[in-house]
């Protein structure tokens, strides 16, 4: 039997050889079996095609951009899949009197490598549940002392905030935020607090989760 091509990972027949034709069917089902082929296309590869080429349902891996797409007839859109993010921090971060202050993390889970410096960067396009969470130590406390966490989106947008003031002195600050909003590929979203009291004061801990769904 004449050597096979390879197109996508099959073993394509050279042709020329009849009688080898079981041969050469076998050996494309044995790479069949192996797992799912998918056409491995480029970017500029993509944008060459035409429409007849991209019916809707057609799945391809876009090598450039590093993800699986499909195509809605008219365009390849990136295939959902599901995502997560946390960063906690366990060490004291201190928060100036009167300004908002980026709260960051000391460690993280986050297999995307989405999070530098406490702010997570969206990869792809989606909607993001962001929850946020901080304790801010009643050490040096005033009664009625004003506390606030937010959520910020591309550094300058509140999507989400609470505030927190009691007049107990000897009571911990413990504030939290949640919400639910569609992200564009980079957008970035970030926790900050903001310290109403008169003196610095310092976080015991605090943490950042962001998930999307597939």
């Amino acid at each position: 039997m004449s050597s096979p091509s390879t197109i996508h990972g099959i073993p394509i027949p050279a042709g020329g050889d009849d009688n080898d034709s079981v041969a050469a069917v076998a050996a494309v089902i044995a790479a069949l079996e192996g797992g799912s082929i998918t056409r491995r296309l480029s970017q500029a590869q993509i944008d060459a095609l035409t429409g007849p080429q991209k019916p809707a349902g057609v799945e391809i891996y876009n090598t450039t951009a590093n993800v699986l797409q499909v195509s809605d007839g008219s365009a390849f859109r990136n295939i959902p899949r599901a995502l997560y993010a946390i960063w906690t921090a366990t060490t004291p971060q201190s928060l100036s009197a009167g300004v908002w202050t980026t709260l960051t993390q000391t460690a993280e889970d986050d297999p995307e490598g989405c999070l530098s410096g406490g702010v997570f960067t969206a990869p792809t396009v989606g909607m993001y549940r962001i929850d946020g969470y901080c304790r801010v130590d009643s050490a040096g406390g005033v009664a009625n002392d004003v506390f606030v966490l937010r959520v910020l989106h591309n550094g300058t947008t509140e999507i989400a905030a609470q505030s927190s003031s009691t007049p107990n002195t000897a009571v911990d600050h413990y504030l939290s935020v949640s919400a639910l909003v569609p992200l564009a590929a980079s957008d970035t979203v970030r926790l900050s607090a903001y310290n109403g009291a008169a003196a610095a004061r310092s976080t015991v801990e605090s943490r950042m989760s962001v998930t999307r769904s597939a």
